[in-house]
This record gives structure tokens, sequence and C-alpha cells, in this order.
């Protein structure tokens, strides 16, 4: 014992009551104690008092049996520091945590998931109510991730919609990762959810404001060009193609500008188009096919008609027209910047009668039309 430590009187008075129990009642008996000790510092230990029985039926002697718990102990004030420790990062990054024994089905969720989830603390959960709070949109491909994360052993990611009790609709994201026992078996789902509402929120006014911008910019564009250029968000928003009067032609380096002007122009002379008409429509097909080469390093062009109007259709697969760009192209004679249909904007709006436009990140569509006998303007 000495080299243990020393005893405090009051554990020194838990020994003695212990001896005296062990000897007078003839029963095992456990005690926790301390000892201090110079070298070791504080020791937790456990003694285990085991009476021996003589001849006359009672104790004459007591086997003392001491384990050291320190380490142990430490063991555990430490794993407790660090459940602390995670359950304020927790608490301030507001993530709920859950548990689910898959085997048994029983599923085990902290107050803040219950939180997240629209339900007061005290409730009974299951999978059932993890099922019964999502939304009806997004409750197929919930679950089949985490199913699938099951089957794969993979951990799982996802962002979707619960319904709380009360009708509101709320966005979370969830994280989790299965584990197995011995056996290769589903054994438990460990996992976390947070709330992403407020950027989804934000996500939305950013796409509202966006949205605002390009209607704007469509309604200017449109008034500046005298009705000319419909700036479209949408391959909706494109008109309605006519009869195409060839097949689809390529447009490249090295083939394609001829071709489609060749076309404009047969289509042109058969439907009875004036030369000043005709000119028109083979410079607006041409800057728009020059465009898709220079600028997206090729496309395909197609001509189309119902006899009283042409359309000429130019799609590329280039990266888009920066935006930005667009009012100086459509605007100002003579402008060009790499990703913008440059000058040849300015030509298609003095030579065509509408042009659409649809450009996106992944590519840019361009309809040139052309009416065969020339409109009055509104204003006559």
């Amino acid at each position: 014992m000495r080299e243990l430590g020393v005893l405090s009187d009051q554990n020194l008075s838990l020994w003695e009551q212990a001896v005296s129990s062990a000897f007078s009642v003839g029963r095992e008996t456990h005690i926790h104690f301390e000892l201090s000790s110079p070298s070791r510092g504080v020791g937790f230990f456990k003694a285990i008092f085991r009476p021996e029985i003589g001849p006359s039926g009672v104790a004459d002697g007591v086997i003392v049996v001491i384990h050291d718990l320190t380490e142990r102990r430490n063991t555990e004030d430490n794993f407790r520091v660090s459940e602390d420790r995670l359950r304020l990062a927790l608490e301030a990054a507001e993530i709920g945590t859950w548990h689910w024994d898959i085997p048994a089905n029983q599923q085990t969720w902290s107050e803040k998931c219950k939180v997240l989830f629209g339900l007061p603390p005290n409730v009974p959960v299951s999978y059932e109510t993890y099922r019964a709070r999502l939304h009806p949109d997004d409750s197929k491909l919930a679950r089949l991730r985490v199913e699938r994360a099951i089957e794969l052993g993979e951990p799982v990611e996802s962002e979707y919609r619960v319904v709380w009790p009360d009708g509101s609709i709320h966005w979370i994201f969830a994280k989790g990762h299965p584990f197995y026992d011995a056996q290769g078996r589903p054994a438990r789902f460990e996992g976390i959810i947070q709330s992403i509402d407020a950027r989804k929120q934000a996500e939305h006014a950013a796409m509202e404001a966006a949205d605002r911008n390009r209607r704007f910019l469509q309604d200017v564009l449109l008034s500046v060009t005298d009705g000319k250029l419909h700036l479209c968000h949408s391959s909706d928003e494109l008109p309605l193609r006519l009869t195409p009067c060839s097949d689809s032609i390529v447009l490249s380096t090295s083939e394609g500008l001829s071709d489609i002007r060749h076309r404009a122009q047969e289509v042109a002379l058969s439907q009875d188009f004036s030369a000043e008409g005709c000119y028109d429509l083979i410079t607006a097909a041409s800057e728009a096919a020059m465009n898709a080469i220079v600028h997206a390093g090729g496309g395909e062009g197609v001509v189309c008609s119902d006899g009283d109007k042409i359309q000429v259709w130019v799609k590329d697969s280039g990266k888009g027209i920066d935006m930005a760009h667009l009012p100086h192209a459509t605007l100002k004679m003579g402008y060009t910047t790499a990703g913008t249909l440059g000058h040849g904007m300015k030509l298609m709006l003095s030579t065509a009668d509408h042009i659409w436009l649809l450009t996106t990140p992944s590519g840019t569509t361009v309809v040139i039309e052309k009416d065969r006998l020339a409109k009055e303007p509104d204003w006559f």
C-alpha cells in the first residue's frame, strides 16, 4: 500500500468499516478509494474484502484484492471532456445527431435533431417518423440514398425538405455513415443534420434578383432595337421552328459558311424575296454563322421557311455569351470581345426583321427571321 500512496482519513475510515464488515457479517465487501502519491499523483482504486471462514463458521481472516482503476478513470474523464467539447461544438453549429440501430429498427435523435424536424424534445421517434416528415417531392430520393449507402457501405450526403407538423417547409443538410458487425451485416447508421434554411433563402433571393436583371435587360434590348432583338432565357421562348428547307449544315473553320449562305439565297429567290431582302438575309445568316465559328469553334445551321418568311437557325456548344458585354455588342458598331457576338450583332440587327438569342454556359442559339414582304413600322 505504501508504494501506491497514502490513504486520507476519510478513505482510512472506509477501509476500517470494510474490514469490520467482512469479519462481522462474513460477506465480501467492495469499496472505491483514492491514494495520493508524490510520484503518481492521485490514483483511483477498487478494494475487494473477501472474508476467510474458519472451522467455527466465522471469519478468522480477510483477503484484500486491490485493482488499480487510475488509467480507466483517466480515460473515462478524458472521454467525458471530449464529449462535452463535441456537444458544445454541435450546439454552436446547431447540428443535430441521430443513431439508427438497424437490426432492431430503433432510432435515437438528439433534441436538436427533433427540433429541426419540428418535433418536441420528449417525443419518441422511429424510422417512420423520419419518413413521415420528408417532403413528398424529396422522400423517394432521400430514402434511396440511405438504402444505397447501406448496400454499398458508403457515406451519404443529401439536402432535402422536411414538413413540420404546422405545415411549414424547411431545408435540411444530412450526412451519415453505415457501420457493420463482424459478419458484415448492417449494424447501425450514425448521422448528423443541420438546417440550411438561411442558405436556401439566400440562394432563392439571388436567383430572383438575377431573373429580374435578365428580364430588365430583355425589355431594354427589345425596346432599343425597335422590337427586333428577343433575349430568351429558355428554349421555350424561342420561336416556333418553320419547315426545314435542308438538312443541318455543319459549321466549322473549313466548311459550312458558304453552304448556309447559298442555301439562304436559294430559298429567298424561290420565294420571290426582293434583291434587298435576299441580300439582308444572306448578310445576317453569314454573321450568325461566322460568330459561331469564331467564338465557339463551330456549330450547325439550318434554313427554314413557311413561304412568307425565312428563318436561319444557328446553334453552337461554346461557353456562351458574356451578358455583361451584350448591351455594348448590341448597340455599338465595331465593338467586339471574345465571348460576345461582336460587331456581327449590329449587322444582324440592321438586316434581319427579328433575332432571337438564347445563350447559356453550354452554348448559344441564334434565330434570324426575315419576312418576304417588308412590314410597315408600328407608328406608320
